[in-house]
């Protein structure tokens, strides 16, 4: 499971992960978001989307921005 291997390579290292997330607004995100910023291995949880959040948490900020490139 990669996040047991996550949670295990940050305390072996001693370090806190730092997380970004595209599509923060979008429903996966909504079950996402939680379980990351719950999990004490990670830092700081950053989401990106082209909508304003619905989420807010001490370790989430959000950023709206559209990085897609032109078609």
């Amino acid at each position: 499971d990669d996040t047991v291997r996550a949670r295990s390579d940050a305390r072996i290292r001693g370090r806190r992960l730092k997380v970004l997330v595209t599509g923060a607004s979008a429903s996966l995100a909504r079950a996402v978001l939680p379980r990351l910023c719950a999990e004490a291995s990670i830092s700081r949880v950053t989401g990106i989307d082209l909508r304003p959040p619905f989420f807010e948490h001490p370790k989430f900020s959000a950023l709206q921005a559209d990085f897609r490139g032109e078609e």
